[in-house]
């Protein structure tokens, strides 16, 4: 896992430490294999919490980390390591069910696979309820930060360590999605392009969607046959 995750900090970040931050919650750890290698890990949690969303106590799952081997991301890794996550925390019949995922990233792929869900957020048009932002704020201690914005940018967790960092050949290679909404969406937050160079700011993106059972059902069905194509 550790090597799989050091693709996307420097060398001088303590990707253990991270991990062990994560790893002691109680979560779920997923691996996904090829040719008895490591390509992906991913790891999560699940409880359940009053939202703006619906007028019943929702399971809130937290993709806590989800990363893929740069050379495996053409083969939806990712995707298929989330629904093994959602499958495990809210059983086989998770696609009938009502939830909220929410992750902190810096990666504009991420964005586009939240994008499938009945609602979510951050939105391009920058559209956020009142509602909808009170409810992250207190998703504070859970997720590791110690204050959000209106963009959703978070601010405290261990990639505030990260701030002047040069990204620009891991941007290049496989952190861009190729969708400029999203691509733009990060650099505005996460990412900064100055002098034709990519920095991190040390801040991260709250992505959070809500799914509706059938509608849903059918986003993701489209959103799969085109990661398989």
């Amino acid at each position: 896992m550790v090597r799989i995750v050091a693709h996307y900090f420097p060398r001088h970040f303590d990707v253990e430490s991270m991990l062990a931050e994560h790893l002691a919650e109680d979560s779920c750890v997923l691996v996904a294999e090829q040719d008895e290698k490591i390509i992906g890990c991913s790891v999560n949690s699940c409880s359940y919490r009053k939202t703006p969303f619906h007028n019943k106590d929702l399971p809130i799952f937290y993709q806590r980390l989800l990363y893929v081997d740069p050379g495996a991301q053409h083969k939806a890794v990712g995707l298929k390591l989330q629904t093994a996550g959602l499958r495990y925390q809210l059983g086989l019949l998770w696609l009938f069910r009502r939830f909220v995922v929410v992750c902190l990233t810096s990666n504009p792929q991420v964005l586009r696979a939240v994008s499938q869900y009945n609602e979510y957020y951050p939105r391009q048009d920058g559209a956020l309820p009142q509602a909808v932002y009170a409810f992250c704020q207190q998703l504070g201690p859970m997720m590791g930060f110690s204050r959000i914005d209106r963009r959703l940018s978070v601010y405290g967790t261990n990639e505030s360590k990260l701030e002047g960092e040069d990204y620009t050949s891991e941007w290049i290679s496989f952190i861009q999605s190729g969708h400029a909404e999203f691509d733009q969406m990060v650099l505005n937050t996460a990412f900064a392009a100055r002098n034709g160079k990519i920095a991190h700011t040390g801040a991260l993106l709250m992505a959070i969607g809500y799914a509706r059972p059938m509608h849903f059902i059918r986003r993701y069905i489209e959103v799969s046959l085109r990661y398989h194509h």
